[in-house]
């Protein structure tokens, strides 16, 4: 999220809006909507995995087993964001990111499906789709 937000405008100049999903409830959700990790664009709950599921993100428990997750997980620790075990046990830590540039017509673009559990989209490959 902090990632994608610091470069929002540069999105906003391309004319792209952006829009997070996490199969998180509302209440793990709150610091990204209204506290100090506020995201300029919105960050939407999808704790029964409907879009997910829709889009065909995957889960599997083998997305554990990245070395490189683990490795961007421990970074992300050391900064602003420390998630706990618990929320991220009862999210579906086992899920798999995806991204999706989506035209005007609402015709899916390009897809990322991720490998791991932080393999999301970079900033930079995201403005590169547009």
């Amino acid at each position: 999220v902090r990632q994608f937000a610091a470069r929002y405008e540069d999105f906003q100049a391309a004319g792209v809006e952006l829009l997070r999903v996490f199969p998180s409830p509302l209440e793990a959700m709150l610091p990204y909507s209204e506290g100090s990790l506020q995201a300029p664009y919105p960050v939407l709950c999808d704790p029964r995995r409907r879009a997910f599921d829709a889009f065909g993100v995957e889960r599997r428990w083998r997305g554990l087993l990245s070395r490189e997750g683990w490795r961007r997980s421990m970074a992300a620790s050391k900064q602003v964001a420390k998630p706990k075990w618990s929320d991220m046990l009862r999210d579906g830590i086992r899920g798999l990111p995806a991204d999706f540039l989506v035209g005007a017509d609402g015709r899916v673009e390009k897809v990322h499906y991720g490998q791991h559990f932080s393999d999301g989209l970079p900033v930079a490959a995201a403005l590169e789709w547009i």
